[in-house]
């Protein structure tokens, strides 16, 4: 008889046994944070006044509007088509993207960029109180003349990044309003 492929029993035993404690702590840890409150990101657990809310936007189809009506929904807002009642009206301001030259090369060409991009907005509560909003976001691009066409699609892509980042902002600050 061959004992190659046949473990002994005392090492199965011990396998077995770190397998289990190792599932334990993990049980444990699970349970241990969700105790605690913790809480996955995205989930900013707007304020109760938001449960409702009416978006104004200057154009309801942008990249802006549809990511933060998203976010929104993930959060439980409910976003209604009809401003009046006793809803929270949030005016979303047009963002403004700007771009500033942070260093150049040797050739006087552009090497490196600052890329901005700006949003605001004004949440009114239906007892006309106001509480203004406002996001400012930067983010660093590299340019390479060699590579521009990939570097005008990253800078795309940086740029949706960032439109997204100020949609996840805009609803951390709804869920500080209290």
């Amino acid at each position: 008889m061959s004992n190659v492929n046949q473990c002994p029993s005392g090492a199965l035993v011990n396998h077995l046994a770190k397998r289990i404690s190792r599932l334990g702590i993990l049980a444990l840890s699970i349970m241990l944070l969700s105790a605690c409150g913790f809480h996955l990101r995205d989930n900013y657990l707007v304020n109760t006044k938001f449960h409702k809310l009416y978006l104004a936007s200057s154009d309801p189809y942008s990249a802006l509007t549809l990511a933060l009506k998203e976010k929104l929904k993930s959060n439980n807002v409910q976003l209604v088509n009809d401003p009046s009642g006793n809803v929270p009206i949030f005016s979303l301001g047009s963002p403004k993207r700007s771009s500033r030259i942070v260093s150049v090369y040797s050739d006087g060409s552009d090497a490196e960029s600052e890329l901005s991009y700006e949003v605001s907005g004004t949440v009114t509560m239906p007892d006309n109180q106001q509480y203004p909003i406002q996001v400012q976001l930067h983010r660093d691009f590299t340019k390479d003349s060699e590579q521009a066409l990939a570097k005008m699609r990253e800078q795309d892509m940086i740029t949706d990044e960032l439109t997204n980042m100020a949609a996840e902002q805009i609803v951390r600050q709804l869920a500080t309003i209290h």
